[in-house]
Order: structure tokens, then C-alpha cells, then sequence
């Protein structure tokens, strides 16, 4: 998708491409190497692909996704034998905040991050080094798309992901 949007991008100097990556890029599991190596493949993608687009002013973020309440989890609770409800609290145990976090929370920090003018958020890291934090929540994909559509008022602020050419707001392309 980027190799078809950044182009055009590149071109009008202006873009944002946010990346939607799991939480274990940077916290993996125990027992999930081959899916923490491609997650970690996804932000390392996406750390090479801002240094390669910034000076044309188009951005790209990595959005690491949490526990996210969402369906996925009804069958997940019923395999182990859980209400959802119960299912949620023995995972929110796990989370620092102590609760799961909802879909709009997630879609909102997307659409926040994909306004004009860029909206600097507080960079940590390594001395001498930049890197943005780490704000997990865990599941996501109709998510961004969901509340992208709660703010019409920013032609930008849309998800490409399974959208067509012409559902996008003129000029997109």
C-alpha cells in the first residue's frame, strides 16, 4: 500500500501514513518468536521508511495495538471456557491501566496523528536518539475506520486500508 500512496505523496510534499503494528514490535511474548520477528520486520519498515520520506513531508508512524475490546474476543472467551466479561478481566489484570482499551480510543489517536498540521507528540529514546512513544492498546483494522468517520472535517484523516479509489475524498491521488 505505501509503494502506492507515497509517490503521490512525495509529489504534493505532504502525506501520512500510519502503520498499524501489535504491541509486540517492541513487547514480544513469550512463546511468539515468528510473529514478534515480523512485527519487529513491521517497525523497523516503518523507522527506514520516515527517514526516506521526511524531507518530503510526508510522515509515517508506527500505531501499536493493545488489548482492544473487540468481537475477536467472544471466541476467544468461549474457548476458554469464559464469559467475556470474565475474559476481559483476567487479561486487563495485565494491563497497566488496568482496562482494556476501546476501539474509538485507538481510531481517535489515528486520526489525531494523520491532521495538517502534524501534531508533534513527546518523543522519547536513547540519548541522542528520537523515537516516538509507545502507546499500546491490544487489537485493531475496522477500528481506525470507525472513528476516522466520526471526524469528517479532515479530508486526510481517512484509513486507506480496504477503501477504493473512489470511495477517498477528491485529490487524494
Amino acid at each position: 500500500m505505501i509503494r502506492l500512496v507515497a509517490p503521490q505523496m512525495k509529489e504534493r510534499r505532504w502525506g501520512r501514513i500510519i502503520n498499524v503494528l501489535n504491541i509486540g514490535a517492541k513487547a514480544p511474548r513469550p512463546n511468539s518468536m515468528p510473529t514478534s520477528i515480523s512485527r519487529a520486520a513491521g517497525m523497523a519498515m516503518t523507522k527506514a521508511l520516515s527517514h526516506e520520506l521526511a524531507p518530503h513531508n510526508v510522515l509515517i508512524n508506527a500505531l501499536l495495538v493493545g488489548f482492544i475490546r473487540a468481537d475477536q474476543h467472544v471466541q476467544l472467551a468461549k474457548r476458554a471456557n469464559m464469559t467475556v466479561e470474565e475474559y476481559y478481566k483476567a487479561h486487563e489484570k495485565e494491563i497497566p491501566i488496568g482496562r482494556a482499551g476501546e476501539a474509538e480510543e485507538f481510531a481517535n489517536l489515528a486520526c489525531f496523528m494523520s491532521e495538517a498540521p502534524p501534531a508533534p507528540i513527546i518523543q522519547t529514546g536513547q540519548k541522542g536518539k528520537k523515537e516516538a512513544p509507545s502507546l499500546g492498546v491490544r487489537g485493531a483494522e475496522e477500528v481506525v475506520e470507525r472513528a476516522c468517520q466520526v471526524r469528517p472535517h479532515s479530508d486526510y484523516a481517512r484509513p486507506i486500508g480496504r477503501a477504493s479509489r473512489a470511495s477517498m475524498p477528491s485529490g487524494f491521488f
